[in-house]
């Protein structure tokens, strides 16, 4: 989770910003408890940040 977090800094690109509101979501399940939630925006995030 700290390596897709450190790479969200720089400049703003489509898929960096649809990646900071899978986290946002992803944060905001594992507050309320919802791991399964949490996992899928994570994985959501983490193809965001893939797509170039």
């Amino acid at each position: 989770m700290a390596k897709l977090v450190a790479g969200l800094g720089g400049e703003d690109t489509p898929g960096k910003m649809a990646a900071r509101k899978s986290m946002a979501s992803a944060n905001s399940d594992m507050s309320k408890g919802n791991m399964r939630g949490a996992c899928k925006h994570y994985m959501n995030a983490e193809k965001s940040m893939a797509m170039k």
